[in-house]
């Protein structure tokens, strides 16, 4: 047989490499078909955001643990867990090219503990860097810190193979300035407003004719709080005026029989021992608050949605 002609077709992918890829993967196929109706019926459209709740990392987390001196497991396992959990289909293909294609490298040279250190250990510090950026609220997710761990590797390798040869050490940062130059048109493209969200839906509106049929969910990323009025208007509605909101309970038994009915992490939100990944202060205690303080957050939201 000639060389060459019983290679496999496809380049196999190192042990530790499917490793790290499966979990994202399997994540991704169940909530995408969730998503698409393909499974779990009406509930399956929650689950991403169910995934996002229970694995990505608030970062007001960090800062709730060092106040309270309680390291707790499901807090300390999101500073790895965040990386195998994506926004969208687009966030969890974009990363798992990235580890396929610098992992394979980096695992051909590293040994397969030292790949896994090289993807989690950024997955780590990153989220603790995160967690240290002040007025931060937006939750962390996606495997983007552990493919740049990879993608570091990679360059080390590089940088490595150019000395021993003598040549420009520089041109192994090429690929990392590659990356930050697709970084820095995607943010002059879109900008850090969200005013492209509405020229897209806007664009897509004008596609359609008056007789078409059609619905489009828009979504303003980082909305501010309901409660957040300019402070020249908080006088409008008198909060000692109002009565407590239609459907509250009345008292925190009768809260906590509603929400022992619901799906468990209504109950943990309510009572601190569930996190809101999406950003609600980790730090909440909503027991405490008086029927004088909800009255007070009404009448805010009522003059928002005025």
């Amino acid at each position: 047989m000639r060389e060459g002609y019983d290679a496999p077709p496809l380049n196999p992918i190192p042990g530790v490499v499917w490793l790290i890829l499966l979990p994202i993967v399997a994540m991704e196929v169940v909530v995408s078909a969730g998503t698409l109706g393909i499974a779990g019926g009406a509930t399956g459209v929650g689950w991403r955001q169910e995934a996002l709740q229970r694995f990505a990392l608030s970062p007001e987390m960090l800062d709730q643990m060092i106040g309270t001196g309680r390291w707790t497991w499901d807090y300390l396992m999101r500073f790895i867990s965040y990386g195998f959990v994506h926004g969208s289909f687009t966030h969890a293909l974009l990363a798992t090219v990235f580890i396929l294609a610098m992992g394979k490298f980096v695992a051909e040279i590293f040994s397969p503990w030292s790949v896994l250190a090289v993807f989690l250990i950024p997955l780590a510090l990153g989220g603790v860097a995160y967690s240290l950026i002040p007025g931060v609220k937006m939750a962390l997710f996606g495997a983007y810190p552990g493919a740049y761990g990879l993608i570091g590797a990679f360059t080390f390798i590089i940088w490595a193979r150019l000395g021993a040869e003598n040549a420009n050490r520089a041109r192994a940062f090429t690929l990392i300035a590659f990356l930050l130059g697709i970084q820095l048109l995607f943010g002059v493209l879109f900008g850090g407003s969200p005013d492209w969200v509405a020229d897209l839906v806007t664009s897509q509106l004008d596609e359609y004719s008056d007789d078409d049929d059609w619905f489009i969910w828009m979504s303003f990323p980082d909305p501010h709080h309901p409660w957040d009025p300019p402070a020249q208007e908080l006088g409008r509605v008198p909060w000692q005026d109002l009565d407590l909101p239609a459907g509250h309970p009345g008292s925190d038994e009768a809260i906590r029989d509603v929400l022992g009915r619901k799906p468990a992490h209504w109950l943990g939100y309510y009572d601190g021992s569930f996190s809101n990944a999406e950003g609600g202060p980790a730090s909440l205690q909503i027991p405490s608050l008086t029927h004088d303080q909800i009255r007070e957050i009404n009448a805010k939201v009522h003059v928002m949605n005025e």
